[in-house]
C-alpha cells in the first residue's frame, strides 16, 4: 500500500455512554453509503464487523429499518467469519485444521512427551481426556491474547514446575502444527492479519464499521488495524463514558480506545450526547441507577413495573415459571422473535429448557448447536461398541435389546405374546440374569431352544425367538476389527449398523457425516505430522467416539426463525430486547470470584495477556470489573419488560442465595424489591390460579385442583377437548379409580371387587369345575385376593434384573435336588439304616456328591450360576445340623412297626405344570385329587409334595407329608392355617392318602408341615399332627376332626370368591407392601387408612356389589 493511500485512511472513534445511539448512528451511515454505491453503478465495499452472529444479524435489521433496497451481500460479518472468508482466498496460509484433528495432535503431543519421560507432574494423568480437554482450553485462551508458546515459557521460567510442563506441552503441540504446515481454529484471526500483510494491494475498502466489541483481544486489534489501513473510512464504536460516573463499567473500553490512540495517531474522536433509549421508565431507571453507590439509610421506593423477580423452588420449576410466562406473552400476539432467554450457564440450562418449553408448545431456539452426542443414533453405535468391548454385561444386552433403532432384531415372532423378537430376547436375557459374556448367554439360549419342544415352558419358547435375534446380533458385533485405521473404524461401524438396521443418517441429521469427517482429518494430520498411519484398538475407537459425541457439534446451523431465542448472557451485549428473561441466577452465576474451572482463571490469562515479552506482569483489568460490564450489558439489552429469575431452594429444601448482581439489580427499586429475593418460594406443581393455562400439563393440573374444590368447569374443558388426547380419557379413567377408592365403607371396583353378570360369567368359566386348582394359588387369595388377580388372572410379573438378591424358586428347587440326591444316595448304601444312623463323616460326604450332582443338573450361568454356588456352600454347611435334625426325626417313629423312611420325593399329583421338570416321584399321577367341599361341589387340585416318609403300624400304612424350608424361621399358627394362608401342608396330605391307599390297606397321615432346615427341623412349631396313634391304633386328632371341615369351607369361600370376581386390597399381613412384586401399583394403605375390610361385616355378606357400581 502506498504513503498516498495510507495517509487517505481514517479512523473515527464515535464514543458516548451505552445505549446513546452510537450503533444506529452507524447504521444510518452504512445504509447511506450503500444506496449510494448502487446509485452510482459500482459495487459497494463496505465492512461491517460484529462480535457475534446475534449481533450481526441484529444489525442486519437495522439496515432493514433504515430504507435499503435489497442487498444480498451487505457486508455484515462477524470477526470470525471474516478472518476466515481472508484466509481462505490465500493459498500460502497453512491449512486450518479442525478441532478433531488438532485435538488429536495434542493428544499426539502428551503422549511423546510422556513416553520420553518429559512430564513428572502430569505423567500418571497424560494419557485421561481430562487433562487433554483443559490444556485445549488453555492453549485457545492463550492463543485469542496473542500469547505464543515462547511467551508463555518465558512466563512460566519463574514459576511452579506444572507451569513448566505445561508450556513444553504448548511448544510440542506447536511445534506439530509447524510441522504439518497447519494451524488450528484459534490461530484463525492470527492468519488473517498475516494474510493481509503479504496481499496488501489485494482488500480494499471504502467504509468500514467495527461496532458491538467491549474489547478487542490481541489479534483482532491487529486485524482491525489492517483492515483499517485498507480503508477509505472506518468507525469504531466504544461505550467509554458513562452518564452516572460508573467508571468500572467503562474500564475496557476506555482501554481500547488508548490502545487505538497509541497506534493510530490520526485518530479521530466524536463524542455524541447520551439519548434516552426506547425502554420502560422502570427499565431506564435500572439502567442508570444499577451499581451505583446508595446511602445505607436509603429506603427510596421505585415503581418496579416490567421488572420481575421469580424465586422458584428448584432449577425444573424456575425452567416451568420462565415458560408460562413466555407463552402468556406469546398469546398475547408478542412475536416469539422479540422473546429472549438469557443464562450465564447455557450448557448447564439447555437440556431442561428445550424439555420445558417443548412441553409448553412454544418454539426455541438455543444459541448452541446440537452435539454429536445428542443424536439418538449415535448413542445406540456406542452401546453396540461397548457391547464389545465390556463382552455382553447383563445391563449393556439389555439396553440394546430395548432399543428400537435396531429393526433388524425386530424379527416376525409366531408366538402371541411377544409382539419381536427382541421383545422376547430382552424379556429371556432378564430372566437367564447373566452377569457377562457372551459366549455363556448364548449357549444358555441354544441350549434352552434346543429343548423347546420337551419342555414347552416359557423360557425355551422365549428362546426359539432370541436365539437368531441374539446370534444375529454376536455375528455383526464379531465382525468388528481388533485394529484399524480412523476410517477403517468408521466402515467397521457403518457394517455393523446396515447389519442391524440402525439408520446412522436419519433425516436432518449430519452427525454421523461429522464422524466421518473428523476421522479423515485426523488421518490426514497423521500425514502431515509424518508419522506412522494411525491404527485404534476397540477401546481407543470408543474413546474418540465418545470425545468427538461430547464436543462435535451434529450441525453448525442454527435456525431461530420464529422462535423464542435461548442464548448465553455474553451474547446480549449490544442487543436490543423486547422481552427479556435472564435465569440461572444462583449464588454462583455472575461471579466475580477468581477461579475459572480451568488450569488457569480467568484473571491470570488477563495478567499474562498483560503482561511485557519478559513476562513483567502490567496491570490487568480485575475480574469484577468484567463480570460487572456483562451484567450492566444483560440488562440493559431489555426494553419493554426483564424477567430475572433463580432457584431460591437447593436440592435438600434448604434456602439458596441469589447472585450478588442480582441483587444490585434489585437494589434500586428499595427494600420492596429486595423483599423478593428472601421470600420462600411456593413448593407446589399447581399452576397458578390467578391465570389461564399456559400448556396442556398446566390445564391438566389446574383441572383437577380446582375441580377438588368445588369447581369443575376447567377440568370438563379438559376432558371434552379434542386436544387432551388420548391423556384426557387416562385422566378420566384416573379420576374415577381414585374417587371410588377414596369413598365407602367396603371395597368396590375401583379396589378389586369386580361386577356385573358379564364378569362373573367370565371368572365362573375360566375357574369352572374342570380347573386344576393349586394350592399356591389357594394361599395366595388368602394372603391378598388383589396380588391373586394380577399375577394368576392378569398374569403380570416384574422383570428380570441382575441383582445379588434370593430367587426363592430357584432356592426352593435347588434344596429339593439336593436333598432327593441325598436320601436316594444313603438308601443305596444301606436301606436297613435311618439317614440319621450313617456317620456324620460319611453323612457329610453323601450330602456333598448331592450337592456336586444337583448343581451339574441345573448347568447354571452368570447371577444364577453364583447364587447356586453361594447356596450350594450354605447347604454344604447345614450337614451336621441336618444329621442332627434327622436323629432327633428318627427316634419319634420307635413306637412304629417299620419306622419312618423317605419314600418319595416330589410326589406330583394332577396335571405336571409347565414349569416342572423330569425329576418326580414314579408314583406320580396325572390323576388331580377331588377336593370335597360340602354341598355337592368339588374342585380339582394338583400340586407336587416335596417329601412324603411312611412308615407301618399293624396293617396301617401311615405317612407324613414333609415341605422344606430354607427361612431362618418359619410359623405354621393355627390361624394361618384356619384362614387359609397354610392350606398346602394338610390338603398335600388328603392327596397323598388317596395316591397311597389301597383298598385293602389306607394310608393315614400322622403329621403334616415344614422342615426349617436352619432352624430346629421338623417340629411341633411347624407342623400339625393329623392322626395319632392310641393303643396301639391309628386315630384322627380332635385337632383335625375340628379343623377339617374349616379347611374345606374356607377353600370353598375362595373358590366361589374368584369366581364372583372378588379380589379386593386386602391380606392380613399389614408388612406385605415390603416383599410384594406388585407393591408400586397396589394402594392397600389407602384402603387400611379408610378402615376397610375383608370379609365385609356378616351383614353385607350376602349383598353383592351391584352392577352400577362398575359403571
Amino acid at each position: 500500500m502506498t504513503a498516498s493511500q495510507l495517509s487517505s485512511s481514517t479512523i473515527t472513534a464515535l464514543v458516548g455512554p451505552a445505549n446513546s445511539g452510537k450503533t444506529a448512528r452507524l447504521a444510518q451511515r452504512f445504509a447511506e453509503f450503500l444506496q449510494e454505491s448502487r446509485r452510482d453503478g459500482g459495487v459497494p465495499r463496505a465492512l461491517w464487523l460484529s462480535p457475534h452472529r446475534l449481533a450481526a444479524e441484529s444489525v442486519r435489521r437495522r439496515l432493514v429499518a433504515c430504507g435499503i433496497d435489497a442487498a444480498l451481500e451487505p457486508g455484515v460479518r462477524t470477526m470470525g467469519r471474516f478472518a476466515e472468508s481472508i484466509v481462505s482466498l490465500d493459498i500460502e496460509c497453512p491449512a486450518v485444521l479442525p478441532g478433531t484433528a488438532t485435538r488429536w495432535m495434542l493428544e499426539k503431543a502428551l503422549s511423546q512427551l510422556a513416553s520420553s519421560g518429559e512430564l513428572t507432574v502430569m505423567a500418571q494423568v497424560a494419557e485421561r481426556p481430562g487433562l487433554a480437554d483443559a490444556i485445549e482450553q488453555m492453549i485457545g485462551e492463550l492463543k485469542v491474547r496473542g500469547i505464543t508458546a515462547q511467551r508463555f515459557a518465558n512466563w512460566t521460567r519463574r514459576r511452579q514446575l506444572r507451569d513448566r510442563e505445561l508450556s513444553t506441552v504448548y511448544s510440542r503441540y506447536q511445534s506439530l502444527l509447524d510441522q504439518s504446515n497447519s494451524a488450528d481454529r484459534f490461530d484463525l484471526t492470527r492468519l488473517a492479519v498475516e494474510s493481509l500483510q503479504r496481499t496488501k494491494g489485494l482488500h480494499r475498502w471504502n467504509l468500514i464499521v467495527v461496532d458491538g466489541f467491549a474489547s478487542l483481544a490481541y489479534y483482532e486489534r491487529q486485524l482491525v488495524l489492517e483492515v483499517a489501513r485498507r480503508a477509505d473510512e472506518t468507525w469504531i464504536a466504544l461505550s467509554t463514558a458513562d452518564s452516572q460516573g460508573r467508571t468500572e463499567l467503562t474500564t475496557t473500553a476506555v482501554r481500547t480506545l488508548e490502545w487505538l490512540e497509541a497506534e493510530w495517531p490520526q485518530l479521530e474522536t466524536i463524542e455524541i450526547e447520551p439519548q434516552q433509549p426506547s425502554r420502560t421508565a422502570s427499565l431506564a431507571h435500572l439502567s442508570e441507577n444499577i451499581f451505583r453507590m446508595a446511602a445505607a439509610d436509603d429506603t427510596t421506593e421505585f415503581a418496579s413495573d416490567g421488572v420481575e423477580v421469580v424465586a422458584a423452588a428448584d432449577l425444573y420449576d424456575e425452567v416451568v415459571s420462565i415458560a408460562r410466562r413466555v407463552k402468556s406473552l406469546l398469546v398475547t400476539g408478542i412475536a416469539a422473535a422479540d422473546v429472549v432467554v438469557a443464562t450465564a450457564s447455557l450448557d448447564a440450562h439447555r437440556h431442561r429448557i428445550e424439555e420445558v418449553f417443548t412441553t409448553f408448545g412454544i418454539p426455541v431456539s438455543i444459541a448452541r448447536p446440537k452435539l454429536v452426542g445428542d443424536e439418538p443414533a449415535m448413542r445406540t453405535l456406542l452401546g453396540l461398541l461397548e457391547l464389545v468391548q465390556e463382552d455382553w454385561p447383563f445391563r449393556r444386552v439389555v439396553a440394546t435389546l430395548a432399543s428400537r433403532g435396531l429393526k433388524a432384531l425386530e424379527g416376525q415372532p409366531t408366538d402371541q405374546r411377544w409382539r419381536t423378537a427382541r421383545a422376547a430376547a430382552e424379556w429371556l436375557v432378564r430372566e437367564l440374569q447373566i452377569a457377562e459374556g457372551q459366549t455363556p448367554l448364548l449357549r444358555d439360549v441354544e441350549r434352552l431352544a434346543a429343548a423347546a419342544e420337551e419342555q414347552p415352558f416359557d423360557r425355551n419358547n422365549a428362546a426359539l425367538l432370541a436365539a437368531p435375534c441374539l446370534a444375529l446380533l454376536s455375528e455383526a458385533t464379531g465382525s468388528l476389527p481388533r485394529l484399524s485405521s480412523p476410517l477403517g473404524w468408521v466402515a467397521a461401524s457403518q457394517s455393523l449398523a446396515e447389519q442391524l438396521g440402525l439408520d446412522l443418517e436419519p433425516r436432518d441429521s449430519a452427525a454421523w457425516k461429522q464422524v466421518r469427517e473428523a476421522a479423515a482429518w485426523i488421518e490426514r494430520a497423521s500425514q502431515l505430522t509424518g508419522g506412522n498411519r494411525v491404527t485404534w484398538s476397540l477401546d481407543e475407537w470408543i474413546a474418540q467416539l465418545r470425545q468427538w459425541m461430547a464436543t462435535v457439534p451434529s450441525t453448525t446451523a442454527v435456525r431461530d426463525e420464529g422462535c423464542v431465542r435461548v442464548m448465553g448472557a455474553a451474547a446480549l451485549r449490544h442487543l436490543e430486547v423486547p422481552h427479556l428473561f435472564v435465569m440461572g441466577l444462583d449464588e454462583g452465576s455472575f461471579s466475580t470470584a477468581s477461579g475459572s474451572g480451568g488450569l488457569y482463571s480467568e484473571q491470570e490469562y488477563e495478567t499474562l495477556a498483560a503482561a511485557d515479552s519478559r513476562g513483567d506482569a502490567i496491570e490487568a483489568i480485575p475480574k469484577y470489573e468484567r463480570t460487572m460490564q456483562l451484567f450492566y450489558d444483560v440488562v440493559r439489552a431489555a426494553r419493554r419488560s426483564l424477567v430475572f429469575s433463580f432457584a431460591a431452594l437447593d436440592g435438600s429444601g434448604q434456602s439458596a442465595p441469589p447472585s450478588p448482581m442480582l441483587t444490585e439489580a434489585c437494589r434500586p427499586f428499595g427494600p420492596s424489591m429486595l423483599a423478593k429475593l428472601e421470600a420462600t418460594p411456593t413448593i407446589s406443581a399447581i399452576p397458578p390460579e390467578d391465570q389461564l393455562p399456559t400448556s396442556m400439563r398446566d390445564w391438566r393440573l389446574l383441572g383437577v385442583h380446582q375441580a377438588a374444590h368445588k369447581n369443575p368447569a376447567l377440568l370438563g374443558g379438559f376432558l371434552r377437548s379434542p386436544l387432551a388426547e388420548p391423556a384426557g380419557a387416562a385422566l378420566a379413567a384416573a379420576l374415577v379409580t381414585a374417587h371410588h377408592r377414596a369413598r365407602g365403607d367396603s371395597f368396590g371396583v375401583m379396589e378389586g371387587v369386580l361386577a356385573g353378570t358379564a364378569v362373573r360369567r367370565w371368572f365362573a368359566k375360566r375357574f369352572d369345575d374342570d380347573h386344576q386348582w393349586s394350592t399356591s394359588q389357594l394361599e395366595n387369595y388368602a394372603m391378598c385376593p388383589y396380588k391373586f388377580l394380577l399375577g394368576n388372572v392378569l398374569k403380570i410379573a416384574p422383570l428380570g434384573d441382575a441383582a445379588l438378591e434370593i430367587d426363592y424358586g430357584r432356592r426352593g428347587s435347588l434344596l429339593h435336588r439336593v436333598f432327593g440326591e441325598l436320601h436316594q444316595r444313603l438308601d443305596e448304601l444301606a436301606h436297613d439304616r435311618l439317614p440319621s444312623q450313617h456317620d456324620e463323616l460319611e453323612f457329610a460326604s453323601v450330602l456333598e456328591e448331592a450337592i456336586d450332582a444337583a448343581k451339574q443338573e441345573l448347568a447354571s450361568y452368570g447371577i444364577e450360576g453364583v447364587l447356586d454356588e453361594l447356596l450350594a456352600a450354605e447347604v454344604a454347611k447345614w450337614s451336621k445340623k441336618y444329621h442332627d435334625q434327622h436323629r432327633k426325626y428318627d427316634n419319634t417313629t420307635v413306637q412304629l412297626d417299620a419306622p419312618f423312611r423317605p419314600a418319595h420325593f416330589e410326589l406330583r399329583f394332577g396335571k405336571a405344570s409347565r414349569h416342572a421338570d423330569d425329576d418326580e416321584s414314579p408314583d406320580s399321577t396325572d390323576k388331580p385329587y377331588l377336593l370335597e367341599l360340602g354341598d355337592g361341589t368339588a374342585i380339582k387340585l394338583g400340586g407336587r409334595i416335596d417329601r412324603v416318609d411312611t412308615g407301618e403300624l399293624g396293617d396301617h400304612l401311615v405317612f407324613q407329608v414333609i415341605d422344606y424350608k430354607s427361612a431362618y424361621k418359619f410359623t405354621m399358627h393355627d390361624e394361618e392355617v384356619r384362614d387359609g394362608r397354610k392350606l398346602q401342608p394338610p390338603l398335600y396330605a388328603l392327596a397323598a392318602a388317596e395316591i397311597l391307599s389301597t383298598a385293602e390297606r389306607p394310608a393315614l397321615p400322622l403329621r403334616v408341615g415344614y422342615w426349617v432346615l436352619r432352624a430346629a427341623g421338623f417340629t411341633d412349631k411347624t407342623t400339625r399332627e393329623l392322626y395319632h396313634i392310641a393303643a396301639g391304633e391309628v386315630q384322627p386328632t380332635a385337632e383335625w376332626q375340628d379343623l377339617e371341615p374349616v379347611l374345606r369351607a374356607r377353600v370353598r369361600d375362595i373358590v366361589e370368591g374368584v369366581r364372583r370376581g372378588e379380589f379386593p386390597m386386602y391380606s392380613p399381613d399389614e408388612d406385605c407392601t415390603s416383599h410384594c412384586d406388585f407393591s408400586h401399583v397396589c394402594r392397600v394403605h389407602q384402603t387400611r387408612s379408610l378402615n376397610k375390610v375383608w370379609p365385609p361385616p356378616e351383614e353385607e355378606n350376602d349383598s353383592a356389589p351391584s352392577e352400577g357400581a362398575a359403571k
